[in-house]
């Protein structure tokens, strides 16, 4: 009769002790739902790729399939942060389903203080802000604007001028709190470029890395056609040297966004308003803005013209990524626990 090794036996007990411990130990380490404090959205598969490289550590599902939320999460932290990150739906108008987005997130996470709208926009360059693409632009309010403006809120009158007929609710304080001590980090003549040590996390992937250079059209612009101003307008600047060698600068102030891409014209009107200044355009922000607490940080993949030119697209979204990063950085935990919800003030034509 063979009788079982003592040892054998005991090691095996002692394996699946190791492995009974290890599931409990990893069961134990995931986050619960309601610590989580911070939203991100991203619009594009780029967007996503970018931001989820930002992400200082990866959890995993702490439950959210039984909440019956449509959202696709990745779970991670950020500093102090656990960020709760997702790529919109597919679907024709962004800012409706970024909405819908923002309300299903709410809904899963009790504790949720703030969303991230990190992605890419299109860039508004003008003597005051020279912006270029691989820029970042936030979305913060002026003496004249709130941040986020919704060109769908706004009737044509005559002589180019606009009627507001809707506001959006301005971005959450503690992160406009955040932006200040961000702002002189970025754009200070001594300081070196923070985008620079986060953006090391897209080392290894080529697609994703800076191009060699600009080209600039004015907003007036028309691909194959001539502008609406004059001649001496209707040209195109090679910014080579000067794109690629100053690093990535962040400008603040409007972001125009609206339900549908505007065309070239309606951006030429909007561009040449002194009261809006607009920076960027996109079409994800104005679903945000009165659904939740949120805050749009745009990296310039183009400029406001309809010569599309997508080969900065994913080094925007690398530059965008890396500005929220920073920004989660600089607020600490209880900041963004401590942040007031706000109620949505305004509802969206097509949203739930």
């Amino acid at each position: 009769m063979h009788l079982p090794n003592f040892h054998s036996a005991q090691n095996a007990a002692w394996r699946l002790l190791a492995v009974v411990k290890a599931v409990f130990q990893t069961t134990k380490d995931i986050p619960p739902v309601d610590a989580y404090t911070v939203g991100w959205i991203c619009a594009l598969r780029e967007e996503y790729d970018a931001s989820c490289r930002m992400l200082d550590e990866e959890f995993e599902n702490p439950g959210t399939e039984q909440l019956r939320d449509p959202n696709a999460y990745v779970f991670g932290r950020i500093g102090e942060h656990l960020v709760a990150l997702t790529l919109l739906r597919t679907g024709s108008f962004k800012s409706y389903i970024a909405a819908q987005t923002a309300r299903d997130m709410a809904r899963s996470f009790p504790h949720l203080r703030f969303i991230l709208s990190v992605g890419v926009g299109d860039g508004n360059p003008s003597p005051e802000h020279d912006v270029q693409v691989g820029d970042i632009v936030v979305g913060v309010p002026t003496n004249t604007a709130r941040g986020i403006e919704q060109y769908d809120m706004r009737k044509h009158l005559r002589g180019g001028r606009f009627e507001l007929t809707g506001r959006l609710n301005p971005p959450p304080d503690v992160l406009l709190s955040a932006v200040s001590k961000v702002q002189g980090q970025y754009n200070g003549p001594m300081k070196s470029d923070i985008t620079t040590e986060h953006l090391k996390r897209m080392n290894d992937l080529p697609g994703f890395q800076r191009p060699e250079y600009d080209r600039v059209y004015h907003s007036d612009h028309r691909h194959g056609g001539q502008s609406k101003g004059s001649e001496t307008r209707d040209r195109l600047d090679r910014r080579g040297s000067n794109c690629t060698t100053r690093g990535v600068m962040a400008h603040y102030g409007t972001i125009a966004s609206g339900c549908e891409i505007a065309d070239v014209v309606t951006k030429a009107v909007y561009a040449d308003d002194p009261k809006m200044n607009i920076l960027c355009y996109d079409t994800v922000a104005a679903g945000l803005m009165n659904s939740f607490p949120s805050f749009i940080i745009r990296g310039i993949g183009d400029y406001c013209n309809s010569c599309q030119d997508d080969r900065w697209r994913s080094y925007a979204a690398s530059t965008a990524a890396s500005y929220a990063r920073e920004l989660l950085l600089t607020v600490r935990a209880e900041g963004a626990v401590n942040e007031p919800r706000q109620e949505s003030l305004v509802h969206l034509p097509g949203t739930v």
